[in-house]
């Protein structure tokens, strides 16, 4: 885990560096991990994700619980 001056750091540089995390998935296998990470990408259009994001095809609906 990043110092919180390391990520002070980022943020001075990059200010609209974006971090998201997940604390409990109830995920199976990388499938549903590469769901929810589309999810997440899709949502917030993060601006330093260069690689184009696909939903593995398999799931019709994802469900996020955020608190």
């Amino acid at each position: 885990m990043a110092s919180r001056s390391a990520a002070a750091d980022l943020l001075a540089t990059h200010a609209n560096l974006y971090f998201d995390y997940l604390e409990q998935t109830s995920a199976r296998d990388q499938n549903d991990a590469q769901d929810i990470y589309w999810y997440l990408v899709n949502k917030h259009k993060p601006v330093y994700n260069v690689a184009p994001v696909k939903p593995s095809g398999r799931s019709g609906s994802i469900d996020v619980v955020e608190e």
